[in-house]
């Protein structure tokens, strides 16, 4: 196999020996975050950097984007340091990113971490993206029926009313959210002998 990007080195003894931590790193607790927020479908980057007023640069352990936009900075410490807020407050580091019109949390270890998340959730609420599908003849027919299409469906699905010859086809592979196709459903006129409810094609 070529290694294009990558090169391994053996080991040229067994001198040093190395222990595994017993605390979590820095790098571990911006992961746990990283992982979290993707898991999330959130847009979080590692490590943005960016050049401030007077020729200084700021590098962020992690962002938070929603379209394209950063909403969030997150700078990851050790936990086992002591945090004091008036004297952290005048520092030069939340000082300076502050300056960046977003809201900054710094995060102090695994504990800090599960408590940025919660405070995440709480204040970021998700943004859930409608389930799509696209129509088919036979979502189209189960929800005309044999008494054509009604003004209402008409308006929901876009369509000129009254309706062209060939507005099946035109509407074939068009998305439609689910929600959408089981209220065009319930709106299908019934024959008059038949009055019933239409069950809907996805509950």
């Amino acid at each position: 196999m070529t290694e294009l990007f990558i090169h391994t080195y053996s080991p040229t003894s067994s001198e040093h020996e190395i222990a595994s931590p017993q605390a979590e790193s820095e790098f571990e607790v911006q992961a746990k975050i990283f992982w979290e927020l993707k898991q999330r479908g959130e847009d979080v980057r590692g490590e943005v950097s960016i050049w401030i007023r007077g020729g200084q640069r700021c590098r962020f352990d992690l962002v938070v984007f929603r379209n394209g936009k950063a909403i969030h900075i997150v700078e990851v410490k050790d936990e086992r340091r002591t945090f004091n807020v008036d004297s952290h407050e005048s520092t030069r580091q939340p000082r300076k990113y502050r300056t960046c019109g977003v809201p900054v949390t710094f995060v102090y270890g695994m504990h800090g971490a599960r408590e940025f998340l919660a405070y995440f959730d709480a204040t970021y609420p998700r943004q859930i993206k409608p389930v799509e599908l696209l129509l088919t003849r036979e979502h189209i027919e189960k929800a005309v029926g044999i008494c054509g299409i009604t003004k209402e469906q008409a308006d929901l699905l876009g369509v000129t009313w009254p309706t062209a010859s060939g507005w099946k086809d035109r509407l074939i592979n068009r998305p439609i959210t689910v929600d959408d196709l089981n209220k065009l459903i319930s709106l299908k006129r019934m024959p008059r002998k038949k009055m019933q409810t239409e069950s809907p094609l996805f509950n």
